[in-house]
C-alpha cells in the first residue's frame, strides 16, 4: 500500500490517492494517481513508502523527489 511518508503540508498539502486497476481481475495491477494542492511557494521533499497492509512500519519500496512550488 503507497502512502505519503514525508512531506511540509504548509508546502505541500495530501488531497487524495485512487487507484486505477488495468483490469477487473482479483490481484490486477494499476496505477496509483496521488493528488496535492500546492499550498505555498517553496520547496519541500515528497517521500511516498509502500508498506504490507498489514504492517505498516515495514517498508517495502520508498520513492522521493524534491517538489518546488512558485507563485
Amino acid at each position: 500500500m503507497w502512502q505519503t511518508a514525508s512531506i511540509n503540508p504548509a508546502i505541500l498539502q495530501f488531497q487524495k490517492v485512487e487507484f486505477n486497476p488495468d483490469s477487473s481481475e482479483i490481484g490486477a495491477g494499476g496505477t496509483f494517481v496521488f493528488t496535492y494542492l500546492a499550498a505555498a511557494a517553496g520547496t519541500t521533499p515528497l517521500q511516498l513508502n509502500n508498506t504490507p497492509s498489514t504492517n505498516t512500519a515495514t517498508v517495502l519500496q520508498s520513492f522521493q523527489v524534491t517538489v518546488t512550488v512558485t507563485p
